[in-house]
């Protein structure tokens, strides 16, 4: 099994995102429900975006470079929004 940092994560298929006055905007249209990220969450959001599956390690370094913040808050703080995240259906694990 890999290791939490190495797991790499894609946005969920089924949804439609846009950014709306400096905020990420998250529309699950099969349930309804709306989401918003702004700051850190809009810009890990852009990444996996832009990056397709990516790991955690990887988003990690973008954000220390991007926030001046160092690895353990980045890891910790990055694994607590990628459970949100997954818990909420907005993304997946990449197979």
């Amino acid at each position: 099994m890999s290791s939490p940092e190495n797991i790499k994560y894609q946005l969920s298929p089924r949804l439609v995102a846009s950014d709306v006055a400096g905020e990420t905007v998250i529309l699950d249209y099969e349930a309804g429900k709306y989401f918003g990220l702004e700051g850190v969450g809009g810009f890990v959001w852009s990444l996996i975006q832009k990056k397709g599956p990516v790991s955690l390690a990887d988003l990690c370094g973008e954000v220390m470079v991007e926030y001046d913040v160092d690895e353990g808050t980045c890891m910790d703080d990055l694994q607590a929004l990628m459970t949100n995240l997954k818990e909420n259906g907005l993304i997946e694990v990449s197979s």
